[in-house]
């Protein structure tokens, strides 16, 4: 990408929409260790892996993101009183 680096689009994409799930699959070892616990993604996957694999993984953020649709925080209320 020519005018903007990875971690700025990744960070650009959470900006726009924060329940963007965003997963990296890299084969290269030194973008591994700057990825694998970084704030920019939710889930590293690293290279090879397979499709049935990579399927798994996103059916596990669908439904992570379907909960919270389902179920939105509780909001406490308290008396003013």
């Amino acid at each position: 990408m020519p005018s903007i680096t990875g971690i700025e689009l990744l960070t650009k994409i959470k900006e726009v929409n924060p329940g963007i799930k965003r997963i990296l699959i890299s084969a290269f070892d030194l973008q591994d260790e700057v990825f694998k616990n970084s704030e920019y993604i939710d889930e590293f996957l690293p290279k090879p892996i397979t499709i049935a694999a990579m399927i798994e993984h996103v059916k596990k953020h669908v439904k992570h993101v379907m909960k919270e649709v389902e179920e939105p925080p509780r909001i406490k209320l308290i008396s003013l009183r």
